[in-house]
């Protein structure tokens, strides 16, 4: 046995084929079918036959279709970027309103919390001052009622001195009397 026919014999053995399979027609030469067949795959008698000039040209016709080709798929590459790039712009803007008017939606809010507890903190105020007040006049008269009384009692003697300037005769219905001042020296003494 020579080294040759061990070379025959490893050659006519089956391969053991691993992956995935070639098809039956790319293996008699048919390719895959996307792929139209080039003149280099052709026979050596073919390419005797074919003349230099033809061939240039040919490989010419080649060259200017790949190119055709290459700049049709540049511009569709450009035009996709270009829709891609707006896209992105657009939505870049969207979310940018959407933040904006978040933002504004919550100020609005708070502002309008801000003011409600502005007009509560004042009506409080307010009552919190009445309070006082009738608290006061509780105090110093002894009770609401009296410091009233009292307070349109002032108003009348006003009225009255006013009434003074005018000579008139003085009458004693025309005299604003106090109020009962039954308990108040009490109350002020306290």
């Amino acid at each position: 046995w020579s080294q040759g026919e061990g070379e025959i014999k490893r050659l006519e053995a089956p391969a053991m084929e691993f992956g995935p399979q070639v098809p039956a027609h790319w293996k008699d030469g048919g390719g895959p079918p996307c792929r139209p067949s080039s003149p280099s795959t052709s026979s050596s008698s073919e390419s005797s036959e074919v003349d230099p000039a033809e061939r240039r040209r040919r490989m010419r016709a080649e060259r200017l279709r790949l190119n055709q080709q290459r700049r049709e798929t540049m511009s569709e590459l450009r035009e996709y970027q270009w829709y891609q790039s707006a896209w992105s712009q657009g939505e870049a803007r969207l979310e940018a309103a959407k933040v904006r008017t978040q933002t504004e939606e919550q100020r609005g809010w708070a502002e309008d919390l801000e003011r409600e507890a502005n007009v509560r903190y004042e009506q409080a105020e307010t009552a919190a001052e009445r309070l006082l007040e009738a608290m006061a006049k509780a105090d110093l008269y002894g009770s609401e009622e009296a410091a009233e009384s009292w307070a349109a009692h002032e108003k009348a003697w006003e009225g009255f001195e006013a009434s003074m300037e005018v000579a008139e005769p003085l009458r004693y219905e025309d005299v604003p009397w106090p109020p009962a001042t039954s308990g108040l020296l009490s109350v002020m003494a306290a």
